[in-house]
């Protein structure tokens, strides 16, 4: 083989290596705990971030790879405790002692933040859910069902040509 063209297979490989990405999946169940600390938001802005943490149930986010096989599928049940600002200046250990999980306000909360949306969008609904595009995001969501998989396969690079509109999620 001539050299130039040694060189251009072996440039060509290195350039697909670049495209692998090597991935180290986490056991089915695995569990996590984290924290999310904020200070100074309103009740609608604290709903706001219980709404995109608390999703409708049999819904999951999606993170990491695989996600269209399901993959990264991740449920987070969050647990709010709120601190007393006041307390915490007059007493050093108050912020550590006294906390309360307020799991019971966090529909409250999310309520609050529905409602300044629906009004912001003059819509009629009784949820934030129940708008169209939200009901997309939360058939993208759902983990419970399993879509028909004869229309959630990956298209070839032939059809990508002939630019067909894609079905709403909702219709898979």
């Amino acid at each position: 083989m001539p050299e130039d063209l040694l060189k251009i297979i072996h440039d060509s490989i290195e350039k697909l290596e670049t495209r692998h990405t090597k991935i180290k999946p986490i056991d089915k169940g695995a569990l996590f705990n984290g924290e999310i600390r904020f200070e100074n938001l309103s009740k609608v802005e604290l709903g706001a971030l219980l709404f995109a943490l608390d999703l409708p149930k049999g819904c999951a986010h999606k993170l990491g790879m695989g996600k269209p096989l399901g993959l990264g599928s991740v449920r987070i049940t969050p647990k709010l405790y709120l601190s007393d600002r006041k307390n915490r200046y007059k007493n050093i250990s108050a912020e550590w002692n006294g906390l309360k999980d307020e799991s019971s306000s966090i529909e409250e909360f999310k309520k609050a933040f529905e409602k300044y949306v629906i009004e912001k969008l003059n819509e009629r609904v009784p949820s934030l859910w129940e708008i169209e595009r939200m009901k997309a995001l939360k058939r993208f969501l759902d983990f419970d069902s399993k879509p028909d998989n004869s229309k959630t396969e990956y298209m070839q690079l032939r059809e990508f040509r002939e630019r067909r509109v894609l079905s709403h999620p909702t219709e898979i």
